[in-house]
């Protein structure tokens, strides 16, 4: 019977580890392209749904970190903003009375955020900077770096080192200074284990436990 066990133990870490290998292999960072293409495009709404390699993203904005203070989203050339928060310049900023505005990501599955890049993302009159949250804790909160000047549209771009883990990414504000689109955001998927994987790990962990014991035994 131990050497029944024994050997299903030994199958059974085959079987994880080459579902293991399935798994990383499947894995692969997806962009979200959150602008319009065309010259003149562009559109207002309080959703934009997008969908890339099977994950799912629903796009809306609020003030004053609260989401029942609902506004707008401004989409164009140049990314996603937030219109109707009496700043009136339809990028995610402040307006009258401090009024912050937000863009919230929700994914349907949870994802590690890799980046986030940005457009006017001003280099003229100082840094602008953000604050960005994962699930509700805040994952970075500083100035975006700029990748580029007035003829790029004067791009940003952050890079979460550690990935930020989470199905809901908040993009705000740090100061009444601030302003700026979100252009795209890439992503990966995380997985989450097999069953079947689980049931092999504890075949494995069975098995190696009844070789402890009969080596116990034994001497």
């Amino acid at each position: 019977m131990r050497t029944i066990l024994f050997k299903a133990a030994i199958a059974g870490a085959a079987s994880v580890s080459g579902l293991g290998t399935i798994a990383s292999d499947s894995v692969q960072a997806v962009t979200f392209d959150l602008a319009c293409s065309g010259l003149f495009c562009g559109d207002i709404d309080s959703l934009f749904e997008y969908s890339e390699e099977g994950i799912d993203l629903d796009v809306t904005g609020f003030v004053n970190s609260d989401p029942s203070e609902a506004r707008l989203v401004n989409q164009t050339v140049v990314g996603l903003g937030v219109f109707g928060g009496n700043a009136g310049s339809g990028q995610v900023d402040t307006g009258f009375f401090n009024i912050f505005e937000t863009l919230r990501l929700e994914f349907d599955h949870k994802v590690k955020l890799l980046s986030a890049e940005f457009r006017l993302v001003s280099d003229i009159f100082g840094e602008d900077s953000a604050s960005v949250s994962a699930d509700g804790t805040e994952v970075f909160n500083g100035p975006i770096p700029s990748t580029g000047g007035f003829f790029a549209g004067f791009p940003g771009e952050i890079t979460f080192t550690p990935s930020a883990d989470g199905k809901v990414f908040d993009f705000t504000l740090t100061d009444t200074n601030d302003g700026y689109r979100l252009y795209s955001v890439e992503v990966e998927k995380v997985l989450v284990p097999e069953p079947a994987a689980m049931l092999g790990l504890g075949t494995v962990v069975a098995g190696l436990l009844l070789q402890k014991r009969s080596r116990k035994e034994i001497a």
